[in-house]
């Protein structure tokens, strides 16, 4: 029986084969999934000493690739200008849906602070930075500093004031003929409903208002290549030009608008540093040191995802064997001579 009567059915192996091979060039070279830890919600406060708190947030992006880890947690500025940092840590789960925390204290003296964070999925890692400015917005539940300060000050040393406020007749004789300030103090307790309350009570502190967002460095790494770049919010007033400068090679120049986020890809290898420069905002440049993620050889550079020469060599061996197919149809066709 032969199977392929009809010039459409052979031309349709040949292209069922073709579209096998595509099928697989496409599903298994696509890409790395772009998960990546997000820092949001991040809120700051300033203590009455001067001091201020920021409170970090971090969560994954998705789930397309499952569980997490963290594998690096850095912040700045560095001790002593940051007092305390207490909260997220290397090894803990990125998990879809869960909120990791940080509580950062920094002197009167620091002006701004950076949180850096880096998640790795199986043989991707990418991380995020956040900044964030000195707060204006007093912190809640403090101490009144000024409970000590506020008591009133004493009412004129004069007997002859405070004696019509004693009822008893006797002092009423006795303390005109003493001008001590002694007894001033003593009648003065007696008023006590005219005592003023303390100014510092009436000032209520207000709740932490979100900090504004700005602008964040992305990063990307797989173990051949490294994706920095600048991700401008859309509230943002104005685009936002940077200069990416590795350690070997060219520097690359992205401008983002707001709302956008803009990327530059460098060849990786051990050891890479980028430093990335915003225009206009030259004093918080930050620099992004290349980690080769796990699995790749000798902990270097290794392919990324699936061999690529494996994946080329798979689909051509579809084409050859659409190819057959189609020979194959062409010697089997019965004919039949009178």
């Amino acid at each position: 029986m032969n199977l392929f009567k009809t010039p459409f059915r052979r031309t349709g192996t040949v292209i069922a084969g073709t579209a096998l091979g595509l099928v697989g060039v496409m599903s298994s070279a696509m890409p790395a999934l772009a998960c990546h830890p997000e820092i949001g919600k991040t809120t700051s406060c300033v203590n009455n000493d001067g001091t201020w708190v920021v409170n970090w947030s971090v969560t994954p992006s998705d789930n397309q690739l499952g569980e997490g880890v963290v594998s690096t947690v850095s912040y700045e500025p560095a001790a002593p200008q940051t007092i305390s940092f207490d909260g997220i840590k290397e090894g803990d789960a990125l998990k879809w849906r869960e909120t990791l925390t940080a509580t950062q204290k920094l002197e009167a003296g620091a002006n701004v602070a950076t949180l850096h964070v880096t998640g790795t999925w199986g043989k991707h890692m990418a991380g995020r930075d956040v900044t964030v400015n000195k707060p204006t917005t007093p912190c809640e539940n403090q101490p009144e500093p000024s409970a000590s300060v506020s008591s009133p000050a004493q009412p004129e040393p004069s007997g002859s004031v405070s004696t019509p406020a004693q009822p008893e007749p006797s002092a009423s004789v006795s303390t005109p003929a003493q001008p001590e300030p002694s007894t001033s103090t003593s009648t003065s307790t007696a008023p006590s409903a005219s005592t003023p309350a303390s100014p510092s009570t009436t000032a209520s502190t207000p709740s932490e208002t979100p900090v504004v967002t700005e602008p964040q460095f992305v990063y990307d790494t797989t173990c051949d290549t490294l994706t920095v770049g600048i991700e401008v919010p859309a509230d943002w007033k104005e685009s936002l030009t940077v200069t990416f400068k590795p350690s070997v090679g060219d520097s690359k120049t992205v401008t983002a608008a707001p709302g956008e986020t803009k990327t530059v890809d460098f060849e990786a290898s051990k050891g890479l540093k980028v430093t990335a420069t915003p225009k206009g905002y030259e004093d918080e440049a930050a620099t992004i040191t290349y980690r080769a993620p796990e699995g790749c050889e000798d902990e270097e550079l290794a392919l990324t995802g699936s061999n690529t020469s494996t994946i080329a060599g798979g689909a051509a061996l579809v084409l050859v064997v659409g190819a057959g197919l189609f020979y194959m149809a062409r010697r089997r066709k019965i004919r039949f001579t009178a």
